[in-house]
């Protein structure tokens, strides 16, 4: 809404704007006034409150800047899991920590992601804890028992979104026999 100096309507104010965003990611549709009132179309792609403000750039005039009030942008549904193995390297038979966040299209954490998830690996002999899920961060401990490159993959049980994890190098077990 553009206004004049005293807070009334501006009625005839046709001069360009501007429309910037407190968070990275935003992009707006094209601004037109009739009769002192625009309409315009924002996506806001970042999780948290924002502020967009309309700037006028018409040198000729002095209306100045306008901002909205907080706007809570929740995450989007889930789009995508991140997969992370710690550690990348582990002996046949031991364990390592798979970390997973649940994300939205734009790489919000999906917070109120509770699962339930499945856990599978390409090692067809690995084991799998329980895993435990926080507000769209997971984790769980898988053992690895196939020597070689092996990854760990969550997949969610409802929808069937995947992530795959990094590599994990399992070394061979080195035990030797005295005959």
């Amino acid at each position: 809404t553009a206004q004049d100096a005293f807070g009334n309507l501006a009625t005839s104010f046709n001069d360009s704007v501007t429309l910037s965003d407190t968070a990275p990611g935003a992009t707006f549709g094209a601004v037109s006034f009739s009769g002192g009132l625009a309409t315009v179309s924002a996506t806001l792609e970042t999780a948290g409150l924002q502020v967009i403000t309309a700037t006028d750039t018409a040198p000729s005039t002095t209306v100045g800047n306008a901002s909205t009030g907080a706007i809570v942008v929740a995450p989007g549904a889930l789009a995508s899991f991140i997969v992370t193995a710690a550690p990348a390297s582990v002996s046949a038979g031991n364990s390592t920590t798979v970390s997973f966040t649940a994300e939205d299209a734009f790489g919000n954490v999906e917070v109120g992601y509770t699962g339930p998830v499945d856990l599978s690996s390409t090692d067809a002999a690995a084991t799998f804890g329980t895993p435990s899920i926080v507000a769209g961060f997971g984790a769980a401990s898988v053992s690895l028992f196939t020597a070689g490159n092996q990854t760990v993959t969550v997949t969610d049980q409802a929808t069937h979104l995947a992530g795959t994890s990094n590599t994990i190098n399992v070394v061979g077990s080195t035990t030797s026999s005295d005959a």
